[in-house]
């Protein structure tokens, strides 16, 4: 499906503000990596987040780049296959752990493209997530329609509209990014409305 840009609000953004940017999409989209290694018993939760926690360090300068490229071969040891499983949620929590791999590469190597690229992908996971639980019949102009009208898919954009807002009006402190962290948190629901929190 096709998917808006938003190069031309992140390309002002400094490299440590990309990295927010970016690290919040992601903690917005851990529910769904979380959830697919409960009814999977696979995968390292805590690495998902011990490595989106160095994402946060490095946007806030408390971290440096040695203990990215330390982590990043072990994030990507641990994207799922897809092949490998019967089961849709695989598709989400791939997503989500591919984006924090790219948002690791940004970190060492500034990239707005692929800084764009993480904010359209989580556009496509819930175009897709979409398709197969609500719009299965629908094709072409009728499902791309029905996407970007769908309440999922306006939020992800009002997130990312507080976001952009938000990195832009002020310096990023560390007072600022606690903020968008807890923006980003939106009680453990991810975007596409699965939550892992404890009822």
């Amino acid at each position: 499906m096709k998917t808006p840009s938003f190069l031309s609000q992140i390309n002002p953004l400094t490299h440590p503000q990309q990295i927010c940017f970016a690290a919040a999409i992601i903690t917005r989209s851990m529910p769904n990596y979380q959830l697919f290694l409960e009814l999977t018993q696979s995968g390292d939760t805590q690495l998902f987040r011990q490595a989106l926690n160095l994402l946060w360090d490095f946007a806030s300068g408390q971290q440096n780049q040695a203990a990215l490229e330390k982590w990043l071969p072990q994030v990507e040891q641990h994207i799922p296959d897809r092949e490998a499983f019967d089961m849709y949620g695989v598709h989400p929590a791939t997503d989500a752990i591919l984006s924090l791999s790219m948002a690791m590469h940004c970190a060492l190597s500034p990239s707005t493209e692929e800084v764009d690229g993480i904010a359209q992908l989580a556009l496509k996971t819930i175009g897709q997530f979409l398709k197969y639980s609500e719009a299965t019949e629908l094709k072409g102009t009728e499902l791309q329609q029905y996407i970007e009208q769908h309440p999922l898919y306006l939020q992800q954009l009002d997130f990312y509209d507080e976001l952009l807002a938000t990195l832009t009006k002020a310096k990023l402190t560390s007072p600022l990014i606690k903020e968008i962290r807890n923006l980003s948190r939106n009680d453990d629901i991810s975007h596409l409305g699965v939550s892992t929190a404890e009822e």
